[in-house]
């Protein structure tokens, strides 16, 4: 995996596409003193091995167009048409700030609104965190319990709003745990049984490690398990 900096706004390009990219190639820099942060070491638990530098959206070329019925494309085409939407109902910087919170795009805040959220100590808002799902979730089950579902459909439809929103966040190990306890919850209720949290917890803990085993031996996800 290859981490891309680009200095401007890529237009065009969606997972599954292939491009041609002209670059600067690196490799993470590893520590340079004694008892430093090893980025590099940081940046292996995340599978990203490369770094491409001196990137303009003109050193990007698209070579043909990934199919439309991927997952990851679909998965593309929400997060956008969800970005488009909020720029649309509340626009300005408000809606780069929910698309960061609410889609995890992080990308759209410039320098100025990181750096305030930095100082004042509340960076770990804009992190999609479980906190962000069970909000979520449930005020998804307090609309869809007014009449849109009733009796079984309501769970199997939180189950699939769960699931897909999980998706859209690109699945950061907190979501993946909130995520696994409500859907575990709501095969309880389909099945007839209760869901009991210590059992749920752990299951969460095995999809965790499923997904992203390096992230087990990082503090925030030990933390996020804890809490």
């Amino acid at each position: 995996v290859a981490l891309v900096d680009v200095d401007g706004h890529v237009l065009g390009v969606r997972a599954g596409d292939k491009l041609r990219v002209y670059a600067l190639a690196t490799k993470p820099n590893a520590p340079l003193n004694p008892g430093e942060f090893d980025y590099a070491e940081y940046q292996r638990g995340r599978r990203i091995m490369t770094r491409l530098r001196g990137l303009f959206p003109e050193n990007i070329q698209v070579l043909e167009k990934g199919p439309w019925w991927h997952w990851r494309t679909l998965l593309a085409m929400v997060r956008d048409r969800g970005n488009w939407e909020l720029h649309r109902h509340i626009g300005g910087r408000r809606a780069s700030l929910a698309a960061a919170i609410l889609l995890g795009a992080r990308e759209q805040l410039n320098a100025e609104q990181n750096e305030g959220f930095l100082v004042t100590g509340t960076i770990h808002v804009l992190s999609i965190s479980g906190v962000h799902v069970g909000i979520l979730v449930y005020g998804f089950f307090l609309i869809a319990r007014t009449g849109i579902w009733r009796g079984r459909s309501l769970f199997v439809a939180t189950f699939a709003f769960t699931a897909l929103y999980a998706l859209l966040t690109d699945a950061q190990p907190p979501v993946v745990r909130a995520a696994v306890l409500i859907i575990l919850m709501c095969v309880a209720r389909l099945m007839g049984r209760q869901a009991l949290g210590f059992n749920s917890l752990a299951a969460a803990a095995l999809a965790v490690a499923a997904w992203d085993p390096v992230s087990l031996f990082s503090a925030g996800t030990q933390l996020s398990f804890l809490a």
